[in-house]
């Protein structure tokens, strides 16, 4: 039920976001991105050791990034499986041109809420995507660093303390299997 939920809420947002006008690279770093990113990946999940997974934890799944008709989102599926949960996760991306950031909304399994908003920039190298959420009743900030070369990528991920502090908790590792045309 919660996937349907998550699925109907990122709808909802490329449907609200299906007005917006297309523009080039120069004004949507967004389209950039797509064309770095539109494919699936295979990716592979090293968590570090931690209170809930003392050993850390490897995990192996996909993850599929496509630019929406209408070039203005960006949506990503991520399925990874661990010894000890599934993990998933979808999020779309658009490029706010009011504010000159990329804009989002993640819904994950681990999310109390369901959904949380991102914030993000791209360098053309270079992804960072930031939220707050809270999951077992606990507040957290993290931070998804993407290192992008050609049909492999780098993903660090941290958690950021109250005192600005970042403190690695996960690196995956994707390839690319497929790629797809941007907006088809």
């Amino acid at each position: 039920m919660r996937v349907f939920i998550y699925t109907f809420a990122a709808y909802l947002i490329l449907a609200l976001c299906a007005s917006v006008a297309g523009a080039s690279d120069q004004t949507n770093p967004l389209l950039s991105l797509a064309r770095q990113m539109a494919g699936e990946w295979a990716v592979s999940d090293r968590d570090e050791p931690s209170v809930e997974v003392p050993a850390g934890g490897i995990g192996n799944g996909t993850e599929n990034w496509t630019l929406e008709r209408g070039e203005t989102v960006l949506s990503e599926r991520l399925h990874i499986e661990f010894p000890h949960l599934d993990s998933v996760l979808y999020a779309v991306l658009w490029w706010d041109g009011s504010a000159h950031t990329l804009a989002g909304i993640a819904c994950a399994d681990f999310i109390d809420t369901g959904c949380s908003t991102l914030s993000g920039d791209w360098s053309g190298e270079t992804l960072v995507l930031k939220t707050h959420y809270q999951s077992a009743g606990q507040v957290y900030s993290s931070e998804e660093t993407f290192r992008i070369r050609g049909d492999r990528f780098v993903q660090s991920v941290f958690m950021i303390k109250t005192d600005g502090s970042k403190h690695l908790i996960a690196t995956i590792n994707g390839t690319r299997v497929r790629y797809s045309h941007a907006g088809h």
